[in-house]
């Protein structure tokens, strides 16, 4: 019921899905809502931890369980939300300091590709597109004489369906594109033209 009353776009709920039922579920889906105690909670993290899930991936599922328990809590099924209580401590995820690849490792990568996927690294390294958003580069985004990329769209995998969507946090932006990267897209589109490419926006039915 809690999901089912969430406005979470279709990439978000899937991830919730998969924690829920990855996390979550096995160890309290039998359990009535008014008997889980802070006990339960602790014991549940203490899970985790001995399972070594990630530090931010906890810090996620804690998240979800939480917020379950606040709706819980609205809808006047149970008095309070044992996450909440002092002795249970939030998962934390642990910062960790963005290191960029060193020249020598970028160019390593891009040797190792095969030819039709050289591309990435460069628009990776030298303009900053994440993953899905230089698959969905077109040649229209290139703005030659600014030399600059507008970051318009996104690939995104919905229900094992690829889509198109607006990039993350439905931010687009324009991105410097140096003259070195902007000669490698024409001597890769040289190679391998573009071709148009139909998708469905946002989510499998869109």
């Amino acid at each position: 019921v809690w999901l089912s009353s969430q406005t979470f776009d279709a990439s978000t709920r899937n991830s919730v899905t998969w924690r829920l039922n990855a996390q979550i579920l096995p160890f309290f889906e039998r359990r009535e809502l008014g008997s889980i105690l802070p006990t339960d909670v602790r014991a549940w993290i203490r899970g985790m931890q001995e399972r070594n899930v990630a530090a931010s991936y906890q810090a996620g599922c804690f998240a979800h369980l939480s917020s379950i328990l606040s709706a819980a809590v609205d809808d006047k099924l149970i008095r309070e939300n044992p996450c909440h209580a002092r002795t249970v401590v939030r998962p934390r995820p642990v910062s960790q300091k963005v290191v960029p690849w060193s020249r020598d490792r970028v160019t390593a990568m891009r040797l190792a590709l095969d030819d039709r996927y050289k591309i990435v690294i460069p628009l990776g390294a030298g303009c900053g597109l994440r993953q899905g958003e230089f698959f969905g580069l077109a040649p229209e985004d290139l703005d030659r004489e600014g030399l600059v990329v507008h970051v318009v769209r996104q690939v995104r995998i919905i229900d094992g369906q690829q889509v198109y969507a607006l990039p993350k946090r439905n931010k687009t932006r324009d991105v410097p594109l140096p003259p070195s990267v902007l000669r490698l897209l024409d001597e890769h589109m040289e190679h391998f033209p573009p071709v148009p490419v139909t998708l469905p926006w946002r989510i499998p039915s869109g």
